[in-house]
């Protein structure tokens, strides 16, 4: 599972922290800041979760990638239990000579957890890492639109892009509820 108090921990398919970047690198690491600011968690009822951020990096004239594991457990929709999945997927965010990062619709980046509905419980988790590149999405494999749980208007894979270099751990955020017990217990979680 994940631990989102120390995303270190995060494991990898193979019981590893996060897969390393394989193959040649189509371009040479830049080794650049990459952060993130951000608004308030939003927890909702019924495992309802919105986050939205703004990235920020010290790199010219290329890309953000993220690299995000998403993870659902536990989850009964009207008493009908959901089958737990642990997502791995890759998104990349423009970043212009001057720095400005896009698309903006209307932050960089949105995590969203639908609502599960009124008769429900379980617990999510997401974990992400950032990186740099010059080296564009499309010249890694990735489409826009590609991941179900990414982002629709950013270039996205569910494989590590080739040539990516992932640096930094720098958001978790998690959510647990029960809409299901008497009292319902209101979905709450934790974000770093």
């Amino acid at each position: 599972p994940i631990d989102v108090r120390d995303p270190s921990k995060t494991p990898g398919k193979d019981g590893s922290e996060f897969e390393p970047a394989t193959g040649p690198l189509p371009s040479p690491p830049v080794y650049t800041k990459v952060d993130w600011k951000g608004s308030y968690a939003l927890w909702m009822d019924d495992g309802e979760f919105e986050w939205n951020v703004d990235f920020s990096t010290t790199g010219r004239d290329g890309w953000i990638i993220q690299e995000s594991l998403l993870e659902c457990t536990g989850v009964h929709v009207g008493g009908v239990a959901i089958p737990d999945r642990l997502t791995r997927f890759y998104e990349a965010w423009h970043v212009d000579t001057a720095g400005v990062v896009s698309p903006m619709v209307p932050r960089n980046d949105s995590w969203r957890m639908r609502s599960f509905g009124a008769l429900s419980k379980g617990h999510w988790a997401r974990v992400s890492r950032l990186g740099f590149t010059k080296t564009p999405p499309s010249m890694m494999g990735m489409t826009i639109g590609a991941v179900k749980d990414a982002l629709p208007w950013v270039h996205s894979a569910s494989t590590i892009p080739s040539g990516c270099v992932i640096v930094k751990v720098p958001r978790s955020a998690s959510g647990d509820w029960d809409s299901t017990s008497t009292p319902p217990v209101k979905h709450h979680g934790l974000k770093y």
